[in-house]
């Protein structure tokens, strides 16, 4: 039960260590989806197969034991990363930076519907 409870406890905080890190770091900002997408993945397979590797030294497991073990959770951690990627690209487009990028798109769309606007006249 204390390992169900670490799991659960250890997603949001490394989750939130995450989103912390690439707010705070300039180079991390502004990336694109995918660049995001496998540095999320990076960080979580990286951290997981730490934490991961002393599941097999603790319950004694046989190498195929160990190989499903981490094959299973490679995969379980790839669906975290990428979902914690989708998290950060979108919402730190909204919420951290939101009164600087969501300004610069809002004119950025204003400025295309204008230019639609004018062109739509143009040809009438």
């Amino acid at each position: 039960m204390l390992g169900v409870a670490t799991f659960h406890l250890l997603g949001p905080v490394l989750s939130a260590v995450y989103g912390l890190a690439v707010s705070q770091v300039g180079a991390l900002q502004g990336i694109t989806l995918k660049k995001n997408i496998v540095e999320a993945v990076l960080y979580a397979e990286v951290l997981s197969q730490l934490i991961l590797t002393t599941m097999p030294i603790l319950l004694k497991m046989s190498g195929s034991e160990t190989v499903l073990w981490f094959a299973g959770s490679f995969v379980l951690h790839l669906t975290w990363g990428i979902v914690l990627g989708f998290v950060m690209h979108y919402g730190l487009l909204r919420v951290v930076l939101g009164s600087v990028v969501g300004r610069g798109l809002r004119q950025e769309s204003a400025n295309r519907s204008k230019s639609n606007n004018l062109h739509h006249i143009e040809r009438s």
